[in-house]
């Protein structure tokens, strides 16, 4: 076999096993571009933003709801109670995530 074929017919596997490897990993969602981060500090300040925005959220709708129903204080506290099931619901799906058991949440 010539060298020069072989060569490049090595040259040719590789790219197209590096470009298949790099499909797997965005598809597994494996890749350092698209995984999130695993530092204890990182997955406590993911959990306290969530917890926070989903709130924020929440309260806004509910003075958004009051101010145009004219419904003073009940869409903000009704609207802040939804916002902290949903940012319970974030923390449970997050924590689930870390671990591999069985009775974590699943992804979505």
């Amino acid at each position: 076999m010539d060298e020069g074929k072989f060569s490049s017919t090595l040259g040719d596997l590789e790219s197209r096993l590096s470009d298949a490897q790099k499909r797997e990993d965005v598809r597994k969602g494996t890749n350092q571009f698209y995984s999130m981060p695993t530092g204890a500090l990182a997955i406590a300040f993911r959990i306290g933003v969530e917890m926070v925005s989903a709130l924020l959220v929440g309260v806004g709708l509910g003075l958004l709801i009051d101010h145009v129903l004219g419904s003073a204080p009940l869409g903000m506290i009704i609207m802040f109670f939804f916002g902290a099931a949903a940012a319970l619901r974030n923390v449970y799906r997050t924590v689930g995530s870390l671990g591999g058991s069985s009775t974590a949440a699943p992804k979505e």
